[in-house]
């Protein structure tokens, strides 16, 4: 068995689970119309082995998008877990074989006891899990990624795109496609950094208190970074607008390439940044991330349109729910 030929028949299984998934759509639709004509709003997944795996994702994924969705193991069902099933319950049961005992088992007593619609997913319709199941999501019979196809690997590579598929078309018939409940259910994490904005973790703060005019010297801008503990001070212009930025960067490169008084008596135009960054109001945490880490810079002013509404640093950005590289 060498790599060549196990890349192959991934390459080939994958071929044809996409072109099997771009003709089920009738499939897809109607297994949801099972849950729909039932008025069911609570989704059990069960599966045995690598099944079991595959539907744990499922419904995991199911609960982030904000619908209801519980894994149920077929054994543990059978000796008091099946109290999860509710009566407005429709079952999601996976079985490759169409044949697993357990699970027969198990969607057999909840069709006699309950009455409660199965979609099986199966690539055989006529497994018995095919033939006792309201609706079959008939998934690609594929080849096994070794020479005697026998090890589960491609199979369940395969069901597992069926899943993610019907995840998100139940995801659009549900909610509508609409995001609230997962961006409430992501608040930690890249995801969660993406959705919430850099203005729910920033300093707010007014313009006055961090920055100094353009001709003060530059002890008061070191006040002002010292008092805010930033290493970011505005410069002001005529206006009031900020014209630049002086970081504590800034005065150790100035000190560096001069005699050290110089810089203490310097006037704040001299030592500033006149090409700073920004970070937009409406930017995420995600976004003020990568305009920082882009730009060099470890803080940044948070503007709403023109208006300084406050500033945000890179230590808030990783301290934010235990950083956005999780």
């Amino acid at each position: 068995m060498s790599y060549y030929s196990i890349v192959k028949r991934l390459e080939n299984g994958m071929k044809k689970t996409l072109l099997d998934i771009k003709v089920s759509e009738g499939i897809f639709d109607n297994a949801i119309q099972i849950g729909v004509q039932n008025e069911c709003d609570n989704i059990i997944v069960t599966g045995l082995g690598k099944s079991a795996f595959g539907g744990q994702k499922f419904a995991a994924t199911l609960r982030s998008l904000g619908i209801t969705a519980t894994f149920v193991h077929p054994v543990d069902a059978l000796h008091g877990d099946i109290g999860a099933v509710t009566d407005n319950s429709f079952i999601i049961a996976i079985s490759n074989s169409g044949e697993t005992a357990e699970v027969i088992t198990f969607i057999k007593y909840l069709k006699r006891e309950k009455g409660l619609p199965v979609i099986g997913v199966t690539p055989d319709d006529e497994s018995t899990l095919g033939k006792i199941s309201d609706s079959v999501l008939l998934t690609s019979d594929v080849v096994e990624l070794d020479d005697n196809s026998t090890v589960p690997s491609m199979s369940t590579i395969s069901v597992q795109c069926y899943l993610e598929v019907f995840a998100m078309m139940l995801f659009e018939d549900f909610l509508k496609g609409k995001y609230e409940k997962f961006n409430c259910n992501h608040p930690g994490g890249r995801i969660g950094s993406v959705q919430t904005k850099v203005t729910e973790i920033m300093k707010h703060c007014n313009l006055l208190e961090n920055s100094v005019a353009a001709h003060e010297v530059i002890t008061e801008a070191l006040h002002k970074m010292s008092a805010g503990a930033k290493g970011i001070c505005l410069v002001r212009g005529a206006t009031d607008n900020i014209i630049g930025v002086i970081t504590d960067g800034d005065i150790r490169r100035h000190y560096k390439d001069s005699i050290g008084n110089a810089v203490i008596g310097a006037k704040a135009h001299e030592l500033m940044t006149q090409e700073y960054i920004a970070v937009p109001s409406e930017s995420s945490v995600h976004d003020a991330y990568t305009i920082l880490t882009e730009g060099g810079f470890r803080a940044a002013p948070v503007l709403q349109g023109s208006k300084f509404i406050g500033i945000i640093t890179l230590e808030e950005i990783l301290k934010f729910k235990g950083g956005i590289h999780d």
